[in-house]
């Protein structure tokens, strides 16, 4: 029911995070629910069909693509705030559960970093945005 893995894959000194997976329901990006099979990172090899996951083996068994997730019961609704071409942006998302305080500079994966302003809300600093 637990999961332990590294809080940064390159830099083992950051220590280890652990996550609850009892309830069994897991947070994917909207473009990675259309891969059919895929690899969630540091967790299982798994199959999607009508979003719903089979884990096929644990061990990274094939070429599959590496996604990012989150659990459901260790995450929370979140907003991002940034910028593009001159616009202000509001992107809705997922939250892995934290005790940063505000002011915090995180990493989001995939996206970029980000200052906490409070528990769910955070502004990028530096990114790779996109809006669509």
């Amino acid at each position: 029911d637990k999961l332990t893995i590294p809080v940064h894959p390159n830099h083992s000194e950051m220590g280890l995070r652990t996550w609850n997976l009892k309830g069994g329901q897991v947070w994917l990006e909207s473009d990675d629910l259309e891969k059919m099979d895929l690899r969630l990172k540091e967790f299982a090899d798994v199959a999607l069909h009508d979003r719903i996951a089979r884990v096929e083996s644990m061990e990274r068994s094939d070429q599959r693509p590496i996604v990012h997730w989150l659990p459901h019961n260790t995450s929370s609704e979140a907003l991002v705030m940034g910028t593009k071409d001159n616009t202000l942006l509001h992107i809705e998302g997922r939250l892995e559960s934290h005790k940063y305080t505000p002011g915090t500079i995180v990493q989001l994966e995939r996206v970029g970093y980000a200052i906490l302003i409070d528990a769910t809300t955070l502004l990028l600093c530096h990114e790779n945005l996109q809006d669509d």
